[in-house]
């Protein structure tokens, strides 16, 4: 046996099939644990800090290229191309492909916090590119001198499909947020992310999937920011959750319904608050992300939660800013340049007059 032991063979070979059949004996349902996720191609990086001004000043939240819309392609140097197989509903080992940021220096020992990004109706698709369509505006959060070290997880809906949406009536549901939960799970394992730190973000129908995220997995999350949002889930569900919410007057009555959730959670105690935008529009994320509220986001903990730092923020585009404040600034310097002139051209006369009055 010793010599047959030390024959290539049975090294090579044998061996780790031996030790292959052991170990299906005693996890018949295959390893522990989520399968792993695989990064496809990393993130270009070279995004200088001058750069990051350029993004942030960018108001187009997507450019033309000669595929169509595309997001805005120095943001998506901030993300890897990540692949995790799924199975479940209509699925057996399916790729599915969505983008991750990492902290740009991951230092031993340490972990950190980690944003689940959720998308609009606008962004769906499965090119794995649209979902970051509206992130130029948090792009000084990503890089540069201010960075703020998180990850950052992407996935992207399927076009027609909402975020809650199952394909199967039968065993696992193949929802998008069934996907999203189990690539969660799996990079909580893999990656040094903080339990205690992730946090959900979500835009316009991608809002609504962050609060059904919450109600499917309550108490996994430390705080969610929503925007331009409707709530029709559990109002349980929320008891000690930490919520900010931005909706635009002008944008139907879909705030009446967060404004219950908000209302409820501050009754337990909870930290939340809704931000009225004076904006007749749906976007209300551009608002929330000059305001603050992804910096806020990642400095929330499950175990203490700090409220959000603003209820009735008034955000008004740079046109309407102008219109309020540029033109009657203008207006008044303009007033007080004619009136110095004026004064000016007076005190010429009278001195030239006083001149012409001393001469012989």
């Amino acid at each position: 046996m010793t010599a047959a032991f030390r024959t290539f063979p049975f090294r090579r070979i044998l061996l780790p099939t031996l030790l292959a059949a052991a170990a299906a004996l005693l996890c018949p349902g295959g390893a522990p644990g989520a399968p792993p996720i695989e990064m496809i191609e990393p993130a270009a990086g070279g995004v200088k800090d001058e750069m990051f001004e350029w993004i942030i000043g960018d108001e187009s939240p997507r450019q033309m290229g000669v595929d169509g819309y595309r997001e805005n392609e120095m943001v998506l140097k901030l993300f890897a191309a990540m692949q995790y197989r799924f199975t479940g509903g209509r699925f057996r080992d399916e790729p599915i492909r969505f983008r991750m940021h990492f902290p740009s220096k991951i230092l031993p020992g340490k972990k950190y916090p980690l944003i689940m990004w959720l998308h609009g109706a606008g962004e769906s698709g499965t090119d794995n590119h649209l979902q970051l369509a509206h992130m130029q505006k948090t792009a000084w959060l990503l890089g540069g001198r201010r960075e703020i070290p998180c990850f950052i997880i992407a996935t992207q809906c399927p076009i027609g499909q909402d975020w809650d949406q199952t394909e199967t009536t039968e065993g696992k549901d193949d929802s998008p947020l069934t996907i999203a939960e189990e690539i969660l799970r799996a990079a909580l394992v893999q990656y040094p992310i903080d339990p205690d730190r992730v946090v959900l973000y979500g835009i316009c129908s991608g809002g609504s999937g962050a609060l059904r995220f919450i109600e499917r997995c309550p108490g996994t999350f430390a705080a969610v920011g929503t925007c331009s949002t409707a709530f029709s889930g559990n109002l349980s569900r929320f008891e000690h959750a930490a919520l900010w919410g931005f909706q635009c007057d002008g944008d139907g009555d879909s705030g009446k319904s967060l404004q219950k959730l908000v209302d409820y959670i501050d009754a337990r105690g909870g930290a939340a608050c809704l931000t009225i935008l004076n904006e007749s529009t749906h976007d209300s994320w551009t608002a929330s992300m000059h305001s603050g509220a992804v910096g806020w986001l990642l400095c929330q903990n499950r175990s203490r939660c700090s409220p959000p730092p603003g209820e009735h923020y008034r955000f008004r585009s740079r046109q309407k800013q102008f219109r309020l404040f540029g033109l009657p600034a203008l207006a008044i310097a303009a007033g007080l340049i004619c009136r110095g002139i004026g004064r000016s051209i007076s005190f010429l006369r009278h001195c030239g007059g006083r001149h012409l009055r001393q001469e012989p």
